[in-house]
């Protein structure tokens, strides 16, 4: 029997495997925990959701919203209100309006 070569073509190499660390934690959270000013928090809540609102449209072939006009107004108080259900969330996990009882 012959000795193949690993210069062969048809000789597999060996696969490389890469890992990374991932935290499990949700962006909010990071989100929630570097910022110290509430309107830093509620700019960068706004810009999130601009860009989920992007992405959406995008899917749908919808024509897209300019990403460069400055936030509105409506926006920073959607953003509040995410803000907010984001804490009631993590602070009510079975709270009002999910079935669970307090």
């Amino acid at each position: 029997m012959q000795h193949i070569s690993d210069s062969d073509p048809e000789v597999r190499k060996v696969p490389a495997v890469y890992a990374t660390h991932t935290d499990p934690s949700p962006i909010s959270d990071r989100i929630i925990q570097r910022r110290s000013s509430w309107l830093d928090l509620k700019k960068d809540t706004a810009h999130l959701l601009r860009v989920r609102c992007y992405l959406k449209e995008r899917c749908a072939s919808r024509p897209l919203p300019n990403k460069k006009e400055p936030l509105a107004i409506a926006e920073l108080a959607q953003a509040v209100t995410q803000i907010v259900r984001f804490i009631q969330r993590q602070i009510f996990p079975r709270g009002v309006g999910t079935g669970g009882s307090v």
